[in-house]
């Protein structure tokens, strides 16, 4: 692909996240979302297994943890709300499953969700054009799931990842 081809997509996602923002937000919803987990968990939106991230908070948690799980999603995308469930099956699957694995004792996997509306920098950074996007952060590289978007083959594919990690110690 061109040099222009990707400069002009890069910023046609960019326009397209800003834009979507700007509409779809309210000015007071903006000074909600200055602390975005507080306010989540006050008021019972998100569970304590999955983690709100957003552009002051991401770097530090993927950097900090060895295995992250981040769904890009925005929250007027009807299938990003069908989606919800199933992530957060996925979530208590991945905690009740890596520390009893034989290969992945100690292994945590973190559960993060990312607005890529909101945090559309970091939305472009990933080639996120899509939502819901699912990204594997292994020691920080990026790993991009393309499979179903259900429960189970997601977290089995999460556990195949950190049981090879464990095995092979890659």
């Amino acid at each position: 692909m061109g040099k222009l081809v990707k400069v002009f997509l890069f910023h046609s996602v960019s326009i397209h996240f800003l834009l979507t923002g700007i509409l779809t937000r309210s000015i007071t919803q903006a000074h909600a979302d200055v602390n975005p987990t507080a306010a989540a968990r006050e008021k019972g939106r998100l569970p304590p297994l999955v983690t709100r991230l957003h552009r002051l908070n991401f770097d530090r948690v993927i950097r900090n943890n060895e295995f992250v799980l981040v769904e890009f999603f925005d929250p007027e995308c009807g299938a990003c709300q069908v989606f919800r469930p199933t992530y957060l099956r996925v979530a208590r699957i991945l905690k009740d499953s890596v520390g009893t694995m034989p290969r992945g004792r100690g292994r945590v996997v973190r559960v993060g969700k990312l607005n890529a509306v909101q945090n559309w920098g970091l939305a472009v950074r990933y080639d996120v054009s899509l939502v819901p996007t699912i990204i594997l952060f292994r020691h920080g590289v990026p790993i991009r799931y393309a499979g179903q978007k259900s429960a189970h083959p997601l977290a089995h594919w999460v556990l195949n990842i950190v049981n090879r990690e464990t095995e092979y110690g890659n």
